[in-house]
């Protein structure tokens, strides 16, 4: 079974594709404090959740043409979101290394930024290996570990028990671990661990 979408979401996704500023308008206010939500979680600063939520939608419009109709929108603007957060906790950490090599030795190497192409490359590969998941498997792991819902919250709304949404997940991570290179998984764990504290 695949996730439950708004009954308008895909004309809005198609109207989106097209350049339609409303439906885009649209898609924003629905998702956007969910995703503020995460980024907030994730970075745990408030100025950068925001200036992240606006590059985070800025990415939609740009890939606009790129949706998937048939995947789950929220899942599309999560990974670019997530991607985003860890590439800019990363880019914190290079700065306070190039900070402590500045104190230290006077003069920063050379750091090759990359950022705009591997974060394209994750995300395809993540979501053509979410693809290869049983509906069921995808449903329940984007539901825990991309939107940080509880098994309590999958449990209710999936009408499903808890060792059933344990078990999908189990089995929807080993298939990921066969598909998803080392770097992706540990960026996937990153965000699962801080969705959950």
């Amino acid at each position: 079974m695949e996730p439950m979408l708004p009954a308008d979401e895909k004309n809005l996704l198609l109207r989106l594709r097209d350049g339609d500023h409303d439906a885009f308008d649209t898609l924003y206010n629905r998702y956007a404090h969910r995703v503020a939500a995460i980024l907030l979680r994730l970075t745990r600063s408030q100025d950068t959740a925001e200036d992240l939520l606006q590059d985070t939608f800025i990415r939609v419009w740009a890939a606009r043409q790129t949706i998937k109709i048939d995947h789950a929108f929220i899942a599309f603007v999560f990974t670019i979101a997530a991607n985003l957060a860890s590439n800019s906790l990363r880019k914190q950490l290079r700065e306070a290394r190039m900070q402590t090599q500045l104190r230290t030795q006077g003069s920063v190497g050379y750091v090759h930024i990359e950022e705009k192409v591997v974060a394209q490359e994750e995300y395809d590969q993540f979501q053509q290996a979410l693809s290869q998941l049983e509906p069921r498997q995808r449903q329940v792991f984007v539901l825990h570990k991309i939107e940080g819902k509880s098994y309590k919250e999958i449990s209710k709304e999936l009408a499903i028990s808890h060792s059933a949404i344990n078990h999908l997940i189990q089995r929807a991570n080993k298939k990921l671990e066969t598909l998803l290179n080392p770097k992706l998984l540990s960026t996937l764990a990153l965000l699962s661990a801080l969705l959950h504290r």
